[in-house]
């Protein structure tokens, strides 16, 4: 059971967009946690060894873990949101 089981795909997407930085990195995350894509397909999709990618997959989960266990959460217009991280 994943930390990520109990999260709406559309809540999973704006917690990558919100917490994750790097472009290349909200890419891997997005097509392995919410389109599930192997890890074999993600190394060939992106050019990079199958260890890398489970690098920043387990890497930039750890990150948005913090950050649901945190439940850092900022209400605009009724809204909870993610902000954006400027660390």
């Amino acid at each position: 059971m994943s930390k990520f089981d109990d999260i709406s795909n559309e809540e999973l997407n704006r917690l990558i967009n919100s917490w994750i930085k790097s472009e290349r990195d909200r890419k891997i995350l997005y097509r392995r946690l919410i389109d599930g894509i192997c890890y074999d397909a993600l190394s060939e999709e992106f050019d990079l060894t199958v260890d890398r990618i489970k690098q920043i997959v387990y890497r930039q989960q750890d990150i948005l873990f913090a950050h649901i266990e945190q439940k850092e959460t900022e209400t605009i217009a009724g809204f909870e949101w993610y902000p954006i991280s400027t660390s």
